[in-house]
């Protein structure tokens, strides 16, 4: 009897310690799962879809998948711009390259994802734009701020949680367009190029250039309206006609193919502020009347840098051929500094520098003082036929610097001649020496 009692009361201990341990295991769980459900939050997430609704097609990657995606084209990616960013950023800039590649012309960023602390995604994909010359500038797209709800299971309860986020609709990344892009790139492979002669990386550019500007023809039409419905490097590459963004695209296809690293600039000037360009040193009287003249006027302009035998070099491929005095800017537009560009890029400062000029007949001269004795031992010592004289800081309107032209011409029998650019920032001049 005593034995039974023993073990009755054994068992009621244990029965006992038992539901203890369930009920303290069971607050635990709860307490556990709630906690988990409170922290949960999504993986820093990418979704790409062929439509708004991200339905059940869509693919959801996280950041560490984006991380190490590369691109199919990757070997005509110059990689400049993208070096300039963050990993956060670059994961983003990589999501457009993924949805590129894969014709998902709907992109999903959650809020923080990361380029919310860096740079804004327009320009991200104008950076994208900027390093693939598959890829044109102004690349069409919208965004639309939403919320989107994710759900996860967690210790057999479901969480929902509604996440701030980003849709970008990129019209360009659909299959007609980038077939249509591959389908230059074939044609490109298989230009023939002349590099029997070229043993620098300069004379390779060169030749590519000289290509460029005499097979392919500047289209007015292209200009208009139906700018975003036209593929430009197919344009320029196939049809042998477009814009500067054609120009661009196949300038810098064709060196990245050829072993010389080439990325594109853009001016827009949606984009860039006005600056005051006819500052000549001197103070002004009052912030009301600082000369407000910008330096960019007009529409936007897309053009090339090229790394040519370690140094940097702007290339503008885009020369209008309608005339016979359009001609004798060729050779001024392969090779120049930044001191002698027109257009201001909207990175300027974080881009490389083009520091230099790669030929001795390009100079500069930083307003009129410097004019004469800049320019005269110029052409005293020149020992080529041309000089290309960018002359700085001049007031907008202003030509009574182009005597000393008439002068010069007079007593050494040479020919000027003055470009159309009249910014308030630079003009350009083209002198013959005879």
């Amino acid at each position: 009897m005593r034995e039974n009692r023993k073990t009755q009361m054994f068992e009621l201990a244990m029965c006992i310690a038992l539901l203890v341990s369930a009920v303290v295991f069971t607050r635990d769980y709860v307490q556990t799962r709630d906690r988990l459900i409170a922290e949960w939050y999504p993986v820093e997430v990418y979704g790409f879809s062929t439509e708004y609704g991200f339905g059940e097609d869509s693919v959801w990657l996280d950041s560490e998948e984006l991380a190490e995606y590369q691109a199919v084209t990757d070997e005509y990616n110059s990689g400049v711009c993208y070096e300039l960013l963050s990993p956060e950023e670059q994961i983003v800039y990589n999501a457009f390259e993924y949805a590129w590649d894969n014709n998902y012309n709907y992109i999903y960023v959650v809020d923080d994802a990361g380029y919310k602390d860096g740079r804004d995604i327009t320009d991200i994909v104008t950076l994208l734009s900027s390093d693939s010359p598959l890829l044109q500038q102004n690349v069409d797209y919208k965004l639309w701020e939403t919320d989107m709800t994710f759900s996860e299971a967690i210790m057999g309860e479901l969480a929902e949680k509604k996440i701030a986020g980003t849709i970008i609709e990129v019209d360009n990344f659909t299959m007609e367009r980038t077939e249509t892009v591959l389908t230059a790139v074939e044609e490109a492979k298989k230009i023939k190029l002349d590099f029997s002669e070229a043993t620098t990386d300069a004379q390779k550019a060169r030749v590519i250039y000289d290509y460029v500007v005499k097979n392919v023809e500047y289209s007015e039409d292209e200009a208009s309206s139906a700018y975003y419905e036209a593929d430009q490097l197919y344009d320029a590459v196939v049809e042998k006609e477009t814009i500067c963004d054609g120009f661009s695209n196949m300038y810098s296809l064709l060196c990245n193919m050829n072993g010389i690293r080439c990325y594109e600039k853009v001016y827009d000037p949606d984009i860039i502020e006005p600056k005051n360009t006819t500052d000549n040193g001197e103070d002004k009287e009052s912030p009301a009347e600082e000369d407000k003249t910008p330096q960019n006027t007009g529409e936007g302009h897309t053009w090339c840098v090229v790394m040519l035998d370690g140094k940097w070099y702007n290339v503008d491929a885009t020369v209008t051929q309608s005339n016979d005095e359009d001609t004798m800017w060729l050779d001024f537009k392969f090779g120049f500094s930044d001191d002698m560009q027109l257009y201001e890029n909207y990175l300027d400062g974080a881009l490389p520098e083009c520091q230099t000029c790669l030929y001795d007949n390009y100079l500069v001269v930083e307003g009129y003082d410097d004019f004469v004795s800049v320019v005269g031992d110029a052409v005293l010592e020149a020992e080529d036929n041309e000089l290309y004289v960018c002359v700085k800081n001049t007031e907008k309107g202003d030509t009574s610097y182009k005597s000393y032209f008439q002068e010069m011409a007079y007593y050494t029998g040479s020919s000027v001649y003055s470009s159309t650019i009249d910014s308030g920032y630079v003009h350009l001049h083209h002198i013959e020496l005879r």
